[in-house]
């Protein structure tokens, strides 16, 4: 599958995210009903927006940089633009952690829509290849963001980003708390015991 924001070619034709950059591959329905056009122009609102953010974050990354190094203190410069790395990556481990979520519903979403295939949820089972590849390319998108608290400079900086990070781990958490026990239960209705 062709990446639409790197045109990396060598994606796999069910992966989430792009390979090279991480971006979330859109899937193009083959039998679409009348009512899911709505849900797709959403997706695509969605899309513009977060590549508006992204550019406006660079624009201001950029302008933070350039006036730092032109401006009367260029370690306030320098600092300003940790402040835009740190809220940008922070968004986009965000973003990452919303298309995982959803990524895992999906996954849900799709087991329940057939008949349950008890071994699909064993080691080698459609279901259970399908949850590590998620699980997989969501742990490759956060390593790529290079997320790391030690690095900000400053004591107040380094206290948000801890904060942040906890609260980030909470959700992740209780994300995936919830799948579980949905999936679970999945597991339970197919093997009854």
């Amino acid at each position: 599958m062709k990446c639409p924001k790197c045109h990396y070619e060598h994606n796999s034709e069910d992966a989430l995210y792009c390979g090279l950059c991480y971006e979330l591959l859109k899937k193009v329905a083959k039998e679409a009903p009348a009512e899911s056009a709505p849900v797709e122009s959403e997706k695509a609102g969605a899309g513009t927006i977060l590549q508006l953010a992204l550019i406006a974050g660079i624009l201001s990354g950029a302008g933070v940089y350039f006036y730092g190094a032109s401006g009367p203190s260029a370690e306030q410069g320098a600092t300003a633009l940790e402040d835009v790395r740190f809220r940008e990556k922070t968004a986009a481990a965000e973003s990452l952690l919303a298309a995982h979520n959803k990524g895992r519903e999906e996954l849900l979403g799709e087991i329940m829509k057939g008949e349950l295939d008890p071994e699909g949820f064993g080691l080698q089972g459609q279901y259970t290849k399908k949850l590590f590849k998620l699980e997989e390319d969501y742990t490759s998108g956060i390593n790529a963001i290079q997320l790391s608290c030690q690095k900000i400079a400053g004591e107040t900086r380094d206290a948000a980003c801890l904060k942040w990070n906890e609260e980030f781990l909470a959700r992740e958490a209780a994300a995936m708390e919830d799948f579980n026990k949905k999936y679970q239960a999945l597991i339970q209705r197919a093997n009854p015991q």
